[in-house]
């Protein structure tokens, strides 16, 4: 995949380990006690937010690539 801000950086495939994976994350946890219903809520705007035009932008620009996801997704991604 090519990233505008680094197009002039070869891949680290290009450079030479075609093998080379490097993947990190960020999610948004909610404290205990957070009933469901609201937890769910919260979970539906920032998806939504996340998949605005502006904010694909916003991280676009900066490199990183957004994956709007569920609470059950997020928990099978972190092993929790």
């Amino acid at each position: 995949m090519d990233y505008p801000i680094v197009d002039n950086i070869p891949t680290i495939a290009e450079s030479g380990d075609p093998d080379f994976e490097f993947v990190s994350w960020t999610g948004f946890w909610r404290p205990v006690g957070v009933h469901q219903d609201q937890a769910a809520r919260l979970s539906e705007l920032v998806n939504r937010a996340l998949r605005t035009e502006a904010a694909q932008d916003y991280f676009k620009k900066r490199g990183l690539l957004t994956f709007p996801s569920s609470p059950q997704q997020l928990r099978g991604i972190a092993g929790a």
